[in-house]
């Protein structure tokens, strides 16, 4: 059976549980980064958060989508937007993760 490219790769997802935050990432994105900072410290969208565990998820991420954060989605919900789907972590695009004083609401 071929398929000519049309069919859609799927990619394993893994789950970090942090302190204060789950998030999903795809594990090519989070091999680089690891390769890149020995760490997965930029995939923190929380300042001052850091890893418990990593375990596989039985998670899909949309194509084109490499990292989600729980907080970060309730932060937009309590914001009143729609949690956006991200390509890049907060400290890969911005250089800076949440103030960890404020939280995931953003108070």
């Amino acid at each position: 059976m071929s398929t000519n490219g049309a069919v859609p790769r799927l990619l394993r997802v893994l789950l970090l549980r942090t302190e204060r935050d789950r998030i999903l990432v795809r594990q090519d994105y989070a091999d680089e980064v690891s390769r890149t900072d020995g760490s997965l410290d930029r995939l923190l969208y929380l300042d001052g958060d850091r890893v418990r565990d990593v375990t596989v998820s039985d998670r899909v991420l949309w194509p084109g989508v490499r990292w989600r954060s729980l907080a970060s989605d309730q932060e937009a919900l309590a914001k009143g937007r729609c949690p956006a789907p991200r390509t890049l972590a907060p400290r890969d695009s911005a250089g800076a993760g949440r103030d960890s004083s404020r939280g995931p609401g953003g108070g």
